[in-house]
């Protein structure tokens, strides 16, 4: 049975304080290696910060150990591939239902989890809502989910096993947008593969080999244009293995957690790329739209703020009652849960205005007040 959605604001907080407590009160040092999918879903619903910790940290080292072999001398990329091969082996068994995933965990960001659990908390409660609402009426609409600049994807995994939670025979369309799976995008391309992820298909030796055509049959191209083609070429299979063994662990976990629930995802690169797969495919926009932290330096670089906008501006064109729901910071340093308007409603909305090229933009952004969190820095 569907929660209901028409819950009193105040005793949503108060509901969310009561967990963030619990949360507290239960945070222990976990071993990861001995959760088994029962374990992960109670903790992913009542204490995400115990599974966060050591994923990060177990993430972290996988990370730096990377690093060291992407600039370290390998006669080819093969070596190299069977390098990352023994180090995936070497840190999956310390949690190996969803090792690959985590979230932001620099020490000085506001929405890191353990400096403000909080926040993350009060996001994903939020946001599982606003899918919880599309249900209210028609339990068995099929709702699309958008998620902008993902990461490695935990918030969205939290988000969404508290709605499968509430409502587990649910119809999903779940759309990941994030830059750095442009590898992988490309390599699906050049196989003729959908965007559509196969949750049960995910093969790391026959990924790499796909790779490792599409990479030699273009290694003229990269090596003209590149000063160190061969670390180049490591970057890309790293980026390309990972943002497919990522989404693939999330789509396994949640369809085997929710067996009667009905899940399709999508990965996608850009918004233009995300809206022409829509269009091509003759699919809906969003109900939902959801981000989290994209203002670092990276997103900076990629623009990130001016494409969530842009997204948010294309869905309500297509979809106006959509909904959508953004944490982050604005430019003094308040953080806390945006929503964007293609139009002023009310006084209370900030005017944005963008003229990057190749689309101006301009849109209304609210900061949500009742479960607003200000961190002035």
């Amino acid at each position: 049975m569907i929660m209901s959605t028409q819950l009193n604001n105040k005793i949503f907080l108060l509901l969310t304080c009561i967990s963030l407590f619990t949360c507290h009160a239960m945070e222990q040092q976990l071993s990861l290696n001995q959760l088994s999918h029962k374990d992960i879903r109670h903790l992913l619903l009542t204490n995400p910060l115990a599974i966060s910790k050591p994923l990060n940290t177990n993430r972290r080292a996988f990370e730096q150990k990377n690093m060291d072999l992407l600039f370290k001398d390998t006669e080819s990329l093969a070596e190299y591939a069977q390098q990352l091969k023994q180090l995936e082996q070497n840190h999956q068994p310390h949690c190996p239902l969803l090792w690959t995933m985590g979230e932001c965990a620099i020490d000085e960001c506001p929405l890191t989890r353990s400096n403000e659990p909080f926040m993350r908390t009060t996001f994903e409660a939020r946001a599982s809502q606003l899918l919880l609402q599309q249900f209210e009426y028609t339990p068995d609409k099929c709702v699309t989910y958008t998620s902008f600049g993902h990461g490695c994807a935990l918030s969205e995994l939290i988000i969404l096993t508290k709605t499968l939670h509430q409502h587990p025979t649910a119809q999903l369309n779940i759309h990941m947008i994030d830059i750095k799976a442009q590898f992988a995008i490309q390599l699906r391309k050049e196989t003729q593969t959908t965007h559509k992820i196969d949750p049960s298909s995910f093969n790391y030796d026959y990924y790499y080999e796909q790779l490792n055509h599409y990479l030699l049959k273009n290694y003229s191209s990269i090596k003209q244009n590149t000063y160190n083609p061969l670390a180049q070429i490591k970057v890309a299979l790293c980026a390309m293995i990972y943002s497919e063994y990522n989404l693939h662990t999330m789509a396994c976990l949640l369809q085997t957690q929710f067996p009667q629930a009905q899940l399709s995802f999508f990965m996608h690169d850009t918004v233009d790329h995300y809206c022409e797969y829509l269009q091509h495919n003759n699919m809906p926009h969003a109900d939902v739209v959801t981000s989290v932290d994209v203002q670092d330096d990276g997103g900076r670089i990629q623009f990130s703020a001016y494409n969530y906008h842009l997204l948010c501006s294309k869905t309500l064109q297509h979809n106006p009652t959509s909904t959508n729901l953004w944490l982050d910071h604005n430019e003094i340093d308040t953080y806390g849960l945006f929503s964007i308007a293609a139009s002023q409603t009310n006084d209370d909305e900030e005017k944005i205005n963008f003229s990057r090229h190749p689309e101006a933009l301009t849109v209304y952004k609210t900061l949500e007040k009742l479960y607003s969190l200000i961190c002035v820095g």
